[in-house]
């Protein structure tokens, strides 16, 4: 007869072997990366080697001991620097001469990174205040041209009157480069974000909530061959929700968006708008099933109309599927299903479909040191009539696998290294591509 604790220790016994198989096998998979990572590092100028140095001695001289506890505090400063190694940083397919492209048959590329910020979290009574500064200078080792400042700000007040209304006002301001797995060009990517926001929340029962929020993003390129692509969108959002006393939630919302290309002018024969509207209807939920078991997400309906080129609108159906399962004190496992849809801004598609599946197991075995392996798979298609006839739609599979390995030897030092592999499958030959990157960061606060 057999015994359900018993049972259940076995299980945790195979997890915790599965994680320790997967730990050997991704770092014999991403030793070559690391080997080439590090005589990458070797072999560059001061700024890399101060970066390398400045990684290996805190990793060596960490003591294993941790110091007591720092007390909370509302300002928290820090200084992080990060180095990454990217085989393929263009996201060149391997049927391309990349000296076509970037002049280099070296798809390669070392990103340096020294970030210097602040947190502030302040809060009296009801009130909070959240204040978030980085500075970030970012430094290439082949493709100099492309070193920029960088930065991540937020400014949030969550205001609350009593115990039945609250809300959030905020501001959000990101400078960074932006992925090539579209562009596939050397040309630069660097785009500043912005985003304005305020909400309010009433709970008018004490089973019922009604929220309504405002937002704004802008998004510029500071190239100017990306402004065309430059977009600032109004949003508006409605969400109803209903609570049960176990404290799950079920609801419904509705998302409306007026959209613009600033840079675009619409005229007869274009096959770009300079303008849209975008309604997402939903019904949404946050099921907490068990102690260990949480359950969330949405389903709907997302409707795309253009101002002008009606035959590229689109609608679908859209969904998203979380589940998080805490099964061990040590060992977490996240799921997440997705359909989702998004303008394409091509002549042969109007919206791209994405299907896909994530998985995120992540094993503590102690509070200093956690892994995590995150792989995900996303089915692309490119739909919608465009304005050329006979085009056979776009199709792409992405896939990756990663390994990432956090280690805080104090309260206010985290040293973390990342391995990933990605890859990319079409039915347009040029369109495939392969990578293989490693990174190692490390933050001290103060």
């Amino acid at each position: 007869m057999s015994v359900p604790g018993c049972r259940y220790q076995c299980l945790l016994i195979g997890i915790d072997q599965w994680f320790g198989l997967c730990f050997k096998t991704i770092c014999g998979l991403g030793q070559n990366v690391l080997t080439k990572f590090m005589s990458l590092i070797s072999g560059q100028p001061s700024r890399f080697v101060f970066s390398a140095t400045l990684l290996t001695a805190s990793m060596v001289s960490a003591d294993t001991k941790s110091k007591p506890a720092v007390p909370e505090q509302i300002l928290t400063p820090y200084i992080a620097t990060s180095l990454l190694y990217d085989s393929n940083y263009f996201r060149i397919s391997d049927r391309i001469d990349s000296k076509l492209i970037i002049g280099n048959s070296d798809k390669s590329e070392l990103v340096e990174q020294l970030a210097a910020g602040f947190d502030i979290d302040w809060k009296h009574s009801l009130q909070q205040i959240i204040i978030k500064a980085n500075v970030n200078h970012n430094g290439y080792q082949n493709f100099s041209s492309l070193d920029y400042i960088g930065w991540k700000n937020l400014a949030q007040w969550n205001w609350q009157l009593q115990d039945d209304l609250s809300g959030e006002i905020g501001y959000a301001n990101i400078q960074a480069m932006g992925t090539y797995n579209q562009l596939n060009s050397i040309v630069s990517n660097l785009y500043n974000y912005q985003r304005i926001f305020a909400n309010a929340g009433y709970l008018f029962h004490p089973r019922a909530k009604i929220k309504i929020g405002w937002f704004r993003t802008d998004n510029r390129f500071n190239e100017d061959s990306r402004a065309i692509s430059n977009n600032s969108e109004d949003n508006v959002e409605l969400n109803l929700n209903y609570i049960i006393p176990t404290g799950t939630q079920i609801g419904v919302r509705f998302l409306g968006t007026d959209g613009r290309y600033p840079n675009r002018q619409y005229f007869p024969g274009s096959f770009l708008d300079d303008a849209y509207k975008r309604f997402n209807y939903a019904i949404t939920w946050d099921w907490q099933a068990s102690v260990k078991t949480r359950i969330d997400g949405w389903a709907g309906y997302t409707d795309q109309l253009y101002a002008h080129l009606g035959f590229r609108d689109f609608g679908d159906v859209t969904a998203r599927l979380n589940l998080t399962w805490q099964y061990s004190d040590k060992t977490l496992l996240q799921i997440t299903a997705k359909r989702d849809i998004s303008q394409a801004n091509n002549e042969f598609a109007s919206f791209m479909l994405a299907q896909g599946l994530e998985l995120n197991p992540t094993w503590r075995p102690s509070n200093k040191l956690e892994f995590l392996l995150p792989i995900s798979y996303q089915q692309q298609d490119y739909l919608g009539q465009g304005s050329v006839a006979n085009i056979q739609p776009q199709r792409d599979q992405v896939a990756s696998f990663g390994f990432t390995a956090k280690y805080s030897p104090w309260d206010n030092i985290s040293i973390i290294a990342l391995l990933n592999y990605e890859n990319r499958d079409s039915n347009k030959q040029f369109r495939t591509y392969s990578s293989q990157s490693a990174s190692i960061n490390l933050q001290a606060a103060f």
